[in-house]
């Protein structure tokens, strides 16, 4: 879709996870629309290296070092960012790893429990200090970065599958209480993006031969070679899409980069009355399948579409 006209003048955006990858990437896109970007991370040289190509394209752009796992790291870096920038009104949530890899008896407790701090704790407490701001000022809007892997399933992968799959019922939970002020959150699932983010990170460093890691790695790469990958820049414009505004009908919901938010806004009181785009449990017709013990079922979460 083309966003070229849509302009964020106005807005004051924060990114966590910002200094590299995907973050970065959106954030420079944003710069480009005119919102004030802040760039949250844990790096200081990176966070430098980040805003320098922001300003050198002609971007508004702030590094603030934070740790969005300590609530009060994150209300200093808030504060910090609206005393240079002003009023927030953008917050995406970026920040997260990939987790341990391998089969849920056999990784480490310890990393698979905290890929859900970095991801789930860690866009909670961002998500919440940004609400306690935007909510009396009648304005704002929160983007966490989902998957596929939380909307389906992602085995050998399950603490990075797990927390993207909370992150989308958080945002249809806060997006139900925050109807009363003004504020529009959604899930966004990028796609499996080559040349940047997780999938080319995890593929980067390499593998054992015959462990889950370098299956895993194998598959991406599989994905990449077989056209199933896409480019960063279409998940950015849609991330410039969801910020104007224009598409905040569809609030609580989990949008993908494959979606044409066009299509959907033409069908926006529809989806405003359905549960489509949400998480939900497949019904089981007991009526077409024989005279089975009903009981033995598989249910599996999928999301639906318009």
């Amino acid at each position: 879709m083309d966003t070229r006209q849509i302009s964020l003048v106005g807005t004051v955006a924060v990114i966590t996870g910002g200094a590299r990858g995907l973050g970065l990437i959106y954030g420079r896109r944003l710069a480009a629309a005119g919102a004030k970007v802040a760039i949250m991370a844990r790096s200081g040289a990176q966070l430098d290296l980040a805003v320098a190509a922001i300003r050198a394209e002609g971007g508004t752009a702030l590094g603030v070092l934070a740790d969005v796992t300590d609530a009060g790291s994150i209300r200093r870096a808030f504060n910090q960012v609206e005393e240079a920038l002003g009023p927030l009104s953008l917050l995406i949530n970026n920040a997260g790893n990939a987790g341990p890899i391998g089969r849920a008896w056999e990784v480490d407790g310890g990393e698979w429990w905290q890929t859900i701090e970095v991801h789930l704790r860690g866009s909670f407490l961002c998500l919440q200090e940004a609400l306690a701001r935007m909510a009396p000022r009648k304005h704002g809007r929160i983007i966490s970065m989902a998957s596929n892997a939380g909307a389906f399933r992602w085995p050998t992968a399950s603490a990075y599958s797990v927390a993207k799959s909370a992150l989308i019922k958080l945002t249809e939970n806060v997006a139900v209480e925050a109807r009363s002020t003004g504020v529009s959150l959604f899930a966004f699932h990028p796609g499996l993006v080559h040349r940047v983010g997780m999938g080319s990170d995890f593929i980067a460093r390499g593998a054992p031969a015959g462990s889950a890691q370098a299956a895993l790695a194998a598959w991406m790469a599989d994905e990449a070679e077989s056209g199933r990958t896409v480019d960063p820049e279409p998940g950015a414009e849609r991330i410039v899409a969801l910020a104007s505004g224009q598409f905040d009908f569809l609030t609580g919901r989990y949008i993908t980069v494959h979606d044409d938010l066009n299509a959907l806004l033409a069908q926006a009181k529809a989806l405003k009355r359905s549960d489509a785009l949400m998480l939900r449990i497949s019904p089981f017709d007991h009526a077409s399948q024989g005279d089975g013990d009903r009981f033995a079922v598989r249910q599996e979460l999928k999301t639906t579409s318009a």
